[in-house]
């Protein structure tokens, strides 16, 4: 009797331990694959790191996930570092762009994100590239100021560089932007304005092929009519000329999705 007792007790304290592990794996398991935006960050970080509990959230066709110590934005599979220390933390990742910050973050996490606003089919992150290849074509230079402003050097110190720049939500751009001055300056400005347009009109492959809307544009400027507007492509583009009292004369096109 004593021997099956021990036989006994010796099967239950295995079936115990059995257990314990069967839980301990289910919740370690629960801990880091809740959510994929979840096993994400965990994969960008270094061994032995923890970043404790986390939140989630949908924003901007991503997921926040919010922790203690740490903001971060997944969306298509890429960790975007949204505070210092996520940046800290997930070392190597970008920092996500201006739009999803803690503050949206946070909003995402409580269920009342904000809302994503008509965008170009181009991501923020895309223009760079696209403008560069466009200018290229032109064989013009492009100068980076930041990583949402670029320009087009020119040689004249009395002649404003061609600037481009954006505006983004969610990663998205809302709405584009080129400037500068015409008149001695015109043969750097008008490469730049028509390479921004083939980049944005992502129908259009080359540089050439849209050159017959952005000189509609321009053709469309007169003494009487400093604007015009044309429709294309589900966008719509604005051009706008302004005279200085130096009689300097710049233009500015403006890119943003068609209204409705």
């Amino acid at each position: 009797m004593a021997k099956h007792i021990k036989a006994k007790n010796a099967r239950g304290g295995c079936l115990l331990v059995i257990v314990l592990v069967v839980l301990a794996v289910l919740l370690i398991d629960k801990k880091t694959n809740i959510h994929p935006a979840e096993d994400a960050v965990y994969a960008t970080l270094e061994k032995g790191q923890s970043i404790g509990k986390t939140d989630l959230g949908a924003l901007f066709g991503g997921m926040a996930v919010v922790a203690e110590n740490g903001v971060w934005w997944v969306k298509d599979g890429t960790v975007f570092a949204v505070n210092g220390i996520a940046s800290k933390l997930s070392k190597g990742v970008a920092s996500s762009p201006p739009s999803v910050d803690y503050a949206a973050a946070k909003a995402a996490v409580a269920g009342t994100p904000p809302a994503m606003p008509p965008h170009l089919p181009i991501a923020w992150n895309a223009v760079g590239p696209a403008l560069k290849k466009a200018l290229a074509e032109a064989k013009m230079p492009l100068q980076e100021t930041s990583y949402i402003m670029w320009q087009v050097p020119v040689k004249s110190l009395e002649t404003l560089s061609p600037t481009i720049e954006l505006q983004e939500t969610g990663g998205f751009v809302t709405q584009l932007m080129a400037y500068g001055e015409i008149g001695k300056g015109e043969a750097f400005n008008r490469p730049a304005l028509a390479a921004l347009m083939a980049t944005m009109v992502v129908a259009v492959p080359s540089q050439e092929e849209v050159m017959p809307l952005f000189e509609q544009l321009m053709g469309g400027l007169t003494k009487e009519n400093n604007t015009v507007t044309v429709v294309a492509q589900g966008m719509q583009f604005t051009l706008e000329k302004a005279k200085t009292d130096k009689n300097k004369v710049y233009l500015t096109l403006t890119i943003v999705p068609q209204p409705k």
